[in-house]
């Protein structure tokens, strides 16, 4: 281990386990009028001192992951999830995981015993203190930021999905993508589509994709005059949502509002 000593009789040990250690000594007395030294050492999170970190606790990451719209609708398999591992995000992992208080706690415990203990303590040494015991007691990044899930047809968002591993609990919640055409509201989809006020009045057949390649598109047949006022909507049964944990045919609808297109005006 590499030892450096400061000007303030500071004893610092960077061990090679990734242990940090420090001792301050006052051949003068302490505060309290006695001779001594405090010494902090943590490896691996072993705290010596008061404030013991309870090791059922593990920092808990909390993320949300967007999934594209037509993925959650169709369902696809080893859909590959990115765990964000930046600084910001460890913290917040200590804090979901019940692990920043205590780590926190033992800081601020082990910076006022040396400043109690010895005249020579300022208020720049004891900030510097503190950065070194909080910064040396987080945890390490997780080793493992890609996960991989089996998605359902018909899975929301909001939906959550739990991973475990050895060092750190991970959940990821759904957040849907954005569609060009289509828009969901429970398990009904919605789109709107623009006619020619020509075509209205003689009657004609729509025709729309689906969300998934493999199914059959959508076609709506308008009878002449069918449309009395722009923005009717016209329900197609069957055509919507997938329903989760129920029968693979079991869906919403579609809403399809009608709009009557404009024309151009000519310059």
């Amino acid at each position: 281990s590499n030892v450096f000593r400061s000007s303030s009789t500071v004893y610092f040990t960077f061990g090679k386990d990734g242990g940090v250690s420090f001792k301050f000594s006052d051949g003068r007395g302490g505060r309290f009028g006695s001779r001594g030294s405090h010494t902090y050492h943590n490896n691996n999170n072993n705290f010596s001192n008061t404030g013991t970190v309870n090791h059922k606790s593990r920092p808990h990451y909390v993320q949300k992951i967007t999934i594209p719209f037509e993925v959650l609708y169709s369902g696809e398999k080893n859909v590959e999830m990115n765990l964000k591992t930046t600084l910001l995000e460890r913290y917040k992992a200590l804090y979901k995981g019940g692990l920043l208080r205590p780590i926190l706690i033992q800081a601020v415990f082990t910076v006022a015993m040396t400043w109690l203990r010895s005249q020579k303590v300022n208020w720049f040494l004891s900030v510097f203190l503190f950065g070194i015991i909080f910064q040396s007691n987080i945890p390490p990044p997780p080793q493992k930021s890609k996960y991989t899930a089996n998605i359902s047809p018909g899975w929301k968002g909001g939906t959550k999905l739990t991973f475990k591993t050895s060092t750190e609990d991970v959940t990821f919640f759904i957040d849907e993508g954005k569609h060009e055409r289509f828009t969901r509201c429970g398990d009904d989809l919605h789109t709107d589509i623009h006619v020619s006020r020509k075509r209205l009045r003689i009657g004609c057949t729509l025709k729309l994709d689906p969300l998934c390649d493999s199914e059959s598109p959508i076609k709506i047949k308008l009878a002449p005059n069918m449309i009395k006022e722009d923005g009717e909507v016209i329900n197609v049964a069957g055509r919507g949502w997938p329903k989760a944990n129920c029968d693979r045919n079991s869906r919403g609808d579609l809403k399809v509002r009608i709009y009557v297109k404009k024309r151009k005006k000519k310059r």
